[in-house]
């Protein structure tokens, strides 16, 4: 299993929302190349975002999060961030949404034996 940071908002107390992602980027990149090998780093792509998209649904990745490498970081979405996710996000909800159905029929099924047998 691997942690992949894209990003990096803080460093030994300070604050680096402010910087463009690019800086950030920089910086994180150059702590994780001393870091444990557990630790990933995500790269930068830059190109046109349909394609990136279409990739990363060949990939089989859950979602993409585009953010303009000059901006600040920001909570929330804006215009410098949009993500999106592909058909593996929707079919592992999907499947979430299945078990916890099927999960829910099963405590039923057991709640209902309990009380029977009060």
């Amino acid at each position: 299993m691997f942690l992949y940071a894209f990003d990096l908002i803080e460093l030994n107390g300070e604050d680096l929302r402010r910087d463009p992602l690019q800086v950030r980027k920089a910086t994180l990149a150059s702590i994780l190349a001393k870091a444990r090998p557990g630790i990933r780093f995500n790269e930068h792509i830059e190109g046109d975002g349909p394609t990136v998209f279409a990739h990363a649904c060949k990939m089989g990745l859950e979602d993409i999060v585009s953010k303009r490498k000059d901006s600040a970081y920001r909570c929330g979405r804006s215009r410098d961030q949009q993500g999106r996710s592909t058909e593996v996000a929707e079919a592992t909800l999907e499947a979430l949404e299945a078990s916890l159905r099927t999960f829910e029929r099963q405590r039923q099924r057991l709640l209902d034996r309990l009380k029977g047998r009060e």
